[in-house]
């Protein structure tokens, strides 16, 4: 740090009795952060007083610096350990410090917990760009693929929370791939040689749930404190992730007020997208889903949600143009909704808990849930007796069918002794069966479906 002479002043010369002639100094320095890695973010503030009368001590001094260093801290929600109370995980940021992703550590005064674990992402710089899930479809016991960047090599520890106990346990590396090798086994102080992104295949439990809650861990050293879910680390970053997986949990629709009820406003709730697209089938006219045609200022695909609730109950909301439609076709439209994530994942319509597709009447705007879409129903007679086929474009919960035929006198027999069950329960592709009954003299059938409330629908 140097001034030159402190001249010229920058501000008016003034005298006191106390200081005599004083006035405003310039002090210009440099200071290189680029060991502290990409956009690096320090807050630097003093103030001091001198005149030529001041001597030594008389002098006022820069107030004293808070010795400790500048500190990341992680965002995930209690009861993980985030808050420094709670000894929450937390890394000194050093120079030439090991990170995740393209952007060095950011310091914050204390935990970000956050009920998304955005926290972070949110407090200066978003830092938090290390780490991707590329399996968000996953099945207990089966297995999770991270995509991991490593902006800076170091020894990298991972812990996940698989089913929502409070308790971050140490993640089993089943493989990898990525600029170097790195040892399978638990990611505890693992050494990541080369900077760059990496392909991490994680063992993923049988008791696991639809919540992952996971912190990583990355420090110059081993045994610098990065192998803990919790406390200080004397180098390096850390980063949470709050992950769900992927889920559709709901599909709405309001009518306009223009011809057609034009434009119809659309919203999807979803988990774990980063694109909905919304798509249509007018019954009785229509050979495949269609995307529907957006509203003037509005999207089909829509990659930017509305406020959600929590970070994942994301709501995407486009306005569908329906002139051009030939309603008098057909009035009655099925909307269907997908959604996709970075990797190309396709999340099916349905969630465990709720529709992906619904039917909409564009006459009336009435709206109602469909158990169950035939596609085609064939039959034929002969000397062994009934040969029955047909398939369905779509299915809402449904657990099978119960088979009906109507005799030459009248008479209505049920021809199947056990139900028949669906092939899938929830589907939106084409589903094909088959059944054979020995009864002849079959005139009508009917096809009844039975949805897992118990509840039942008869086509003829």
């Amino acid at each position: 740090m140097t001034a030159v002479d402190g001249y010229p002043p920058v501000g008016p010369i003034t005298f006191s009795e106390t200081f005599e002639w004083e006035w405003a100094i310039v002090y210009e320095w440099s200071v290189d952060l680029s060991p502290y890695g990409p956009d690096p973010v320090f807050f630097i503030t003093g103030a001091s007083h001198h005149s030529p009368a001041k001597n030594g001590p008389e002098d006022d001094a820069f107030p004293p610096q808070d010795p400790t260093p500048l500190t990341d801290f992680g965002d995930l929600p209690a009861p993980y350990p985030t808050l420094l109370a709670d000894d929450g995980a937390r890394h000194w940021v050093v120079p030439n410090g090991a990170f995740l992703g393209q952007r060095g550590a950011d310091p914050e005064p204390d935990g970000q917990p956050q009920a998304a674990a955005l926290g972070d992402d949110l407090s200066g710089i978003n830092d938090e760009d290390g780490v991707e899930l590329m399996t968000p479809l996953w099945t207990a016991g089966d297995e999770l693929v991270f995509q991991v960047t490593i902006g800076a090599p170091g020894y990298l520890s991972v812990f996940i929370d698989f089913n929502e106990s409070g308790v971050l346990d140490h993640a089993e590396l089943l493989a990898s791939s990525g600029p170097s090798s790195v040892v399978t086994g638990p990611l505890g102080d693992t050494w990541f040689a080369s900077p760059g992104v990496y392909q991490l295949t994680v063992d993923l439990p049988a008791d696991a749930g639809d919540v992952l809650a996971t912190r990583w861990r990355i420090t110059n050293q081993p045994n610098q404190g990065g192998n803990s879910p919790d406390g200080l680390a004397l180098t390096g970053e850390v980063e949470d992730h709050l992950f769900r997986r992927m889920e559709i949990l709901g599909l709405d629709n309001v009518c306009g007020t223009g011809p057609n009820n034009n434009p119809v406003e659309l919203a999807a709730w979803v988990n774990g997208v980063t694109e909905v697209e919304f798509f249509y089938w007018q019954e009785g006219v229509s050979t495949e889903w269609t995307p529907i045609i957006p509203w003037e200022d509005f999207s089909n695909p829509v990659s930017q949600p509305r406020s959600g609730d929590d970070g994942f109950y994301n709501e995407y909301y486009t306005q569908w143009n329906t002139q051009g439609l030939d309603i008098n076709a057909g009035q009655n439209f099925q909307l269907r909704v997908i959604g996709r994530d970075n990797f190309g994942n396709e999340v099916p319509d349905f969630g465990r808990n709720s529709d992906g597709i619904i039917t909409y009447n564009i006459g009336t705007c009435e709206t109602e849930g469909i158990p169950v879409t035939l596609a085609f129903v064939e039959s034929s007679t002969g000397a062994h007796g009934l040969s029955l086929s047909w398939a369905t474009s779509s299915e809402l919960g449904n657990v099978g069918f119960d088979l009906y035929g109507e005799t030459t006198d009248g008479q209505w027999l049920k021809l199947n002794d056990e139900l028949v069950l669906s092939a899938v329960v929830d589907s939106v592709e084409p589903q094909f069966y088959h059944f054979h009954s020995p009864i002849s003299g079959i005139e009508q059938v009917f096809i009844e479906d039975v949805d897992i409330f118990g509840r039942r629908e008869l086509h003829g």
